[in-house]
């Protein structure tokens, strides 16, 4: 019991602190890069948008310099904030790749917020080559999230969550020179109707709990 009381105060909390509102926010590239960046060893710090080729219409593409470490396409602001409605929600999107070399294994996507890093590991890379892979992350701790060398908790997810400064996704999977290509990335956000209402009932309910069990 002290477990859901603590996780609901938890999101209830997150969701009162900002604009969080129910509904898809979203990045189809139908007309450009929607202000999507990159970040670690690409050509460029802007990736190049290409009108036609995605899974469908446009897409994103960068390419490695092969000068170490791994590429990410970094997320706009519209994925930035308070995203506590997206708790337990999926992270969806597209990727493709083509190049040469050997394929290897990292962080395959990164949250970042209230000075924490949570580090997803597990996609399958998008194989065959020059192939769309659809692919799909749950934000909460069924899926596996670490925070350093430990399982994420529902605590650490939802700070990181209640206050986004940063979403990478992985675009290099090669070890020698590539392409990366990013297509529909999009997170359904769940607003919590009758918040107030709640949360001072989960409140008065944990409370009464901790009461309780000082007198035992």
């Amino acid at each position: 019991m002290k477990y859901n009381h603590v996780k609901i105060i938890s999101i209830l909390l997150l969701s009162m602190t900002g604009n969080v509102y129910g509904g898809l926010i979203s990045s189809t590239f139908d007309t450009n890069a929607e202000g999507w960046v990159v970040s670690g060893d690409s050509t460029s710090g802007v990736p190049t948008y290409i009108a036609s080729g995605g899974n469908s219409g446009g897409h994103i593409e960068a390419d490695d310099t092969v000068s170490g470490g791994v590429w990410y396409f970094d997320a706009p602001d519209k994925f930035l904030g308070n995203m506590a409605g997206t708790y337990n929600q999926e992270l969806q999107y597209d990727l493709k790749q083509t190049g040469t070399g050997d394929q290897f294994n990292a962080r395959d996507v990164i949250l970042n917020g209230a000075g924490i890093e949570l580090k997803y590991f597990g996609n399958s890379n998008p194989l065959p080559l020059g192939s769309w892979v659809s692919y799909s992350v749950i934000l909460g701790e069924s899926a596996g999230w670490q925070n350093g060398n430990v399982a994420a908790s529902v605590t650490d997810i939802l700070t990181v969550l209640g206050s986004l400064d940063r979403l990478r996704i992985r675009g290099e999977f090669i070890t020698g020179p590539d392409t990366g290509r990013l297509d529909t990335v999009s997170i359904n956000t769940v607003p919590i109707p009758g918040a107030a209402w709640l949360f001072g009932s989960a409140l008065a309910g944990f409370f009464g709990i901790a009461k309780r069990r000082s007198k035992v």
